[in-house]
């Protein structure tokens, strides 16, 4: 855990995973190399170590479920959880999840599989609920997304691929084209979004919502810290290999790719 003295104050601000530190009137200032957030403008970020690379934005908290029932104990007990049907090894590494809404994240060095490992998870979440929007914002529609597809086999045409940025646009085309799941490669290409911005995207567009993001040279996860500390379940993949690192729906699990292989 990252920890690093505010100058002037002789306070400790604890950088630890799920800290959202907010100055006054919602401002904060936010490192443009790594994204984590302090109340005060900071000449060193000691997470990432860049020099220079605070910045003002305005922050807001999450915002938690909105659910106007009463319901019992008993009730609830009595209930049963609807799950997609995610099989083989593609349920193996990122199942279970239910039906309906859901986050999750995505996150590792270059070169660990991530941008495959979402297209194959984005192929199976077709199968299982209906149709993927993906926001291929790193690599666009050129020749590495074409290559990786035909290496994949997927030549589905309820998956959509857009390079679409602008979130007004993506809850239109979620709308329209019934879309079912967001995955975003990657979340480093809306630098500004938060946790309560992909929880109003994924209620607009009626879509569960995948992230994809980078790691910083410290290998840790490059974002919003609020955005890991809010989604559901957190992949992270290294080498080939992946590791829960939170899962709401079920137990941690670890192992190997088994598409990390794939030629």
């Amino acid at each position: 855990m990252d920890s690093l003295d505010w100058p002037g104050t002789g306070r400790n601000l604890d950088w630890g995973k799920g800290s959202y530190l907010v100055g006054q009137g919602g401002a904060a200032w936010t490192c443009s190399s790594c994204y984590v957030t302090a109340p005060a403008r900071l000449e060193w970020c000691s997470r990432c170590g860049s020099w220079g690379s605070f910045v003002m934005r305005v922050t807001r908290p999450a915002s938690p479920v909105q659910d106007t029932a009463v319901r019992s104990a008993a009730e609830l007990a009595r209930g049963t959880s609807s799950w997609l049907p995610l099989t083989g090894p593609v349920g193996e590494v990122f199942g279970p999840v239910p039906v309906g809404l859901w986050s999750m994240a995505i996150w590792g060095p270059p070169g660990s599989w991530k941008s495959t490992s979402a297209l194959v998870l984005s192929e199976a979440l077709c199968q299982a609920s209906g149709p993927v929007l993906y926001l291929s914002l790193e690599e666009g529609h050129g020749a590495t997304i074409s290559e990786r597809l035909r290496r994949l086999e997927i030549r589905r045409d309820d998956l959509l691929v857009a390079c679409q940025s602008d979130l007004g646009r993506v809850v239109e085309t979620c709308r329209e084209r019934e879309v079912r799941s967001i995955v975003i490669d990657s979340l480093s290409y809306l630098p500004s979004l938060d946790a309560e911005d992909l929880a109003r995207l994924g209620r607009e567009a009626g879509a569960a919502i995948v992230v994809i993001l980078h790691a910083t040279k410290s290998d840790q996860a490059r974002g919003s810290l609020s955005v890991l500390h809010a989604v559901d379940v957190v992949v992270a993949l290294h080498g080939g290999d992946y590791q829960h690192e939170k899962n709401r729906f079920g137990a941690l699990k670890k192992g190997r790719l088994p598409w990390s292989t794939t030629t």
